[in-house]
């Protein structure tokens, strides 16, 4: 006698072997979307850290004459800033302020961004002539400017950043 179809059984089986395979690959894809996911994130989160340090460095390679600035907030006069063909009546020069607010690093001056969010720290130091650490900086004549500026940044998941940026008028003006 011919047949011309499947028996139960064998539809049963493969309807098992089916949901089985469909099973694990869809923990694998689950687990493939996580992971770009927290790639992404953290792909984001160094996007932050370079543009952070690159405009801290730019700024402080910039300085001009006077800093003043605590553990949570500094300040200062930086050069320039661009002007093209003297199209306005302004200075090349800009008040900017870094400060560490609500668990954020905020860049104030020319244009106020957030450039760090999520922070559970964030705080500024000051390196003496004599290479002495102090949290507080205020411009004297005897010493206008510090020598470094160190920032320390803590991330959650990936602990502490801590950054030295050297301030070239304050280190080569002794």
């Amino acid at each position: 006698m011919r047949r011309n179809g499947f028996t139960l059984l064998e539809l049963l089986v493969a309807l098992a072997i089916f949901a089985l395979v469909a099973a694990l690959t869809s923990g694998a894809l689950y687990r493939t979307i996580m992971i770009k996911q927290k790639l992404t994130q953290q792909s984001d989160r160094l996007n932050d850290l370079q543009e952070t340090f690159t405009l801290f460095t730019q700024d402080l390679e910039n300085t001009a004459v006077e800093l003043v600035g605590t553990n949570i907030e500094v300040k200062f006069k930086r050069n320039g800033i661009s002007n093209p063909m003297s199209a306005e009546k302004r200075s090349t020069q800009a008040t900017i302020s870094w400060s560490c607010k609500h668990g954020a690093l905020i860049r104030h001056g020319i244009n106020d961004r957030v450039l760090i969010s999520g922070l559970n720290k964030c705080n500024f130091a000051y390196l003496k002539l004599n290479r002495q650490q102090v949290d507080t900086w205020s411009s004297t004549e005897r010493q206008a400017l510090p020598i470094a500026l160190h920032l320390t940044l803590g991330l959650p998941h990936q602990g502490a950043i801590s950054w030295l940026f050297i301030i070239p008028t304050g280190l080569y003006a002794y």
